[in-house]
């Protein structure tokens, strides 16, 4: 009798290799990727690593013992953070010893551009100075164009750009450049924006109106002049003086923020002249003071100029220049009276400048118009215009 003994021998895998084509793969988009081990018997067991830490999720495994095959599927949804890992399928026989095969993907994670400003120089940045803003680029594949934006609108070529270097430089900077800064990029996965980056330019105080008002003030009269300034930081203090060198108390003026108010009361002429006040922050004190003319009060001075316009058969426009309001707010005052009978028949008011249009006339009448000024110290001359209203059909009046 003859014995015939059949022993199954245990066998390394002879090949473990990734079947799926070798691609870059996008961040955020799930990739199935396939391992095939062959050889083995019994057939080999796959596993998946990363950089050395084994994937336990997402895995599906199918063997053909017949042919000694194992086919694995990872579905791996790549983060930007697996850029240029080590992606290992491995096979093996557990039951020998140094059965190990593997095939590796260097990863190659394509993602949008991810981008930051970031400024040379140490914040505050004084006015003045040179600064370059850079954009830090992390993106794959590289980006393919850069942009620098203020205020969400694209910057011209006026400023220096080098795209090479990523840069963006500012020469003498002013407070025009102040404002919000970003770059824009974009690659195949998209285009992006950096997170606004603010520029803050700090300076000395300035006028916040470069126009010198006129007070007129009479004597044992007080009027409260406003100086206002402009400053970054806006923690700021003032200072007042009249003619240059008569300097006012600190009692004299109270200030609020970047607004001071000087109280001046004149005694005698020489309480009159240019009133001045400087603000100081860190950065230095104003280089132009803020001028205020303090003279005696009185009555304006009378409108000049005074042409009339368009008439119709009821109404008669007239257009004066405002005299000087005597350092006080002045208003305007019209008075209509009919030619023949003295009668009055308009009396309108203009509050900012000398220019009426007087209607509900009657047609074809003669009129005198009488303009002057007022304030509250008293009344201008009077300026008299003859004119008068357009007939039916279009004569001028009597």
């Amino acid at each position: 009798m003859i014995f015939t003994s059949f022993t199954s021998i245990a066998v390394k895998p002879t090949d473990v290799h990734i079947t799926s084509m070798y691609r870059p793969l996008s961040a955020g988009h799930p990739a199935e990727i396939v391992c095939v081990a062959r050889g083995a018997r019994p057939p080999a067991q796959v596993s998946w690593w990363l950089d050395g830490e084994k994937l336990t999720s997402r895995i599906t495994e199918s063997t053909a013992r017949e042919e000694n095959l194992t086919v694995s599927s990872l579905v791996f949804n790549p983060s930007k953070h697996d850029n240029q890992r080590n992606l290992s399928c491995r096979g093996d026989n557990p039951q020998l010893p140094d059965s190990v095969l593997e095939d590796t993907w260097v990863l190659d994670i394509h993602f949008p551009p991810e981008l930051d400003v970031k400024i040379d120089k140490q914040v505050p940045v004084l006015e003045g100075t040179d600064i370059t803003l850079t954009c830090v680029v992390r993106a794959n594949p590289p980006i393919a164009e850069l942009e620098w934006l203020k205020e969400g609108q694209s910057l011209g070529p006026a400023i220096r750009r080098d795209t090479r270097n990523r840069t963006l430089n500012i020469p003498s900077t002013s407070t025009e450049h102040r404002g919000r800064y970003q770059c824009a990029a974009s690659n195949r996965e998209g285009r992006r924006l950096s997170e606004p980056r603010l520029l803050q330019i700090h300076y000395v105080p300035r006028c916040h109106s470069v126009r010198s008002s006129v007070y007129g003030v009479g004597r044992t009269e007080s009027v409260s002049v406003a100086c206002e300034v402009d400053a970054i930081p806006r923690n700021v203090t003032f200072a007042w003086a009249l003619d240059g060198d008569k300097i006012l108390s600190s009692d004299q003026y109270r200030t609020n923020g970047t607004r001071s108010v000087a109280t001046v009361s004149p005694r005698s002429p020489q309480d009159y002249g240019l009133l001045m006040c400087w603000a100081s922050n860190v950065v230095g004190r104003q280089r132009e003071p803020c001028t205020f003319r303090i003279i005696p009060a009185g009555p304006p001075e009378e409108p000049k100029n005074c042409i009339i316009g368009n008439r119709t058969v009821h109404c008669i426009f007239l257009e004066c220049e405002g005299g000087h309001d005597g350092g006080l707010q002045q208003l305007f005052q019209l008075e209509v009276f009919g030619t023949d009978s003295d009668k009055l028949a308009a009396n309108v008011t203009a509050h900012n400048a000398p220019v009426f249009n007087i209607c509900s006339l009657p047609p074809k009448e003669s009129f005198v118009l009488v303009v002057y000024a007022v304030n509250s110290k008293g009344k201008s001359k009077q300026i008299a215009i003859h004119a008068s209203t357009m007939s039916f059909n279009g004569d001028t009046g009597k």
